[in-house]
């Protein structure tokens, strides 16, 4: 309980204090920038609060495996979040800078980052999936269940075509980032889906702290799916750009969240607190 309140109380002080400079502010871009920072430092945070629950479990413990998964996605996130800082602040190496093909690679391709962190998370999640399984309790869903994992399908499809109006006529210096974001809106329903389906398993064995866990999880994915389709609409608005900003700020609490509840459990004892009997995450 303690955790919980910690991590939406950071989150809140984050929203609110962004909400109170927003009306003194002339140009919206230092907003964003400042909760830029404050998110990657939070997200720094969050990578060793996930390690820290993965030191919890024994080696031979199958709950450390997907916990590992989500380690590195995590770490491979915050990789790609210092590169985008370098650009934010014209920070990139000189050595990049110089040479065309670096220079290339280090703007079109090392984004893609974000995309390797999804998969691995995603990679954590199914293998999380497949422990509860593999223990008899398999994913049985209610039709609200299903209608929203569906609704998370269709989000690629609806931010393909709105960016699609959005952008039409628009010559971008930059045109391989509308395929970057349609890979992420994938990537990131696809760990939202996978999240609301093992907050399914979880009630299914009575809800509790590991039903927080993998919601957590989940408004995280959402989160940033949603960041996307809304940068997408509003075609490089500051504002807009200040609100996207701040999804990514609720992704990074989701999974501190996930984190510091899961972390709590494996301090304490017992079957219950351990979550499936060490199995499953």
């Amino acid at each position: 309980m303690r955790a919980r309140a910690m991590v939406v109380g950071v989150w809140l002080a984050g929203l609110v204090a962004t909400a109170g400079w927003a009306p003194f502010v002339v140009q919206p871009r230092g907003l964003k920038l400042g909760l830029f920072v404050a998110t990657l430092l939070l997200e720094g945070v969050v990578v060793a609060a996930v390690v820290r629950v993965r030191g919890r479990f024994e080696a031979a413990d199958e709950a450390r495996r997907p916990w590992t998964l989500i380690g590195l996605g995590l770490g491979a996130r915050l990789i790609a979040e210092i590169r985008l800082w370098t650009l934010y602040f014209d920070a990139v190496p000189e050595f990049v800078r110089a040479r065309p093909e670096l220079d290339a690679f280090y703007l079109q391709v090392l984004r893609y980052l974000y995309t390797l962190g999804d998969l691995l998370i995603a990679g954590g999640l199914v293998m999380t999936l497949r422990a509860f399984a593999s223990l008899g309790i398999g994913l049985h869903l209610r039709w609200r269940g299903w209608l929203t994992i569906a609704a998370l399908g269709c989000l690629p499809l609806l931010h393909f075509f709105v960016q699609r109006w959005a952008w039409a006529g628009v010559v971008m210096e930059d045109p391989g980032i509308l395929t970057f974001r349609l890979v992420s809106v994938v990537s990131s329903a696809l760990v939202g889906g996978l999240s609301l389906g093992l907050v399914a398993v979880s009630r299914q064995m009575g809800g509790g702290a590991l039903a927080w866990v993998w919601g957590a999880a989940a408004t995280a994915g959402l989160a940033r799916a949603l960041g996307f389709l809304l940068g997408a609409w509003a075609r490089g608005d500051p504002w807009v750009a200040v609100v996207d900003q701040a999804l990514l700020w609720t992704f990074a609490c989701g999974w501190l969240m996930a984190a510091a509840v899961r972390g709590e459990m494996a301090a304490g004892t017992g079957s219950q607190a351990r979550g499936d009997g060490g199995r499953g995450g």
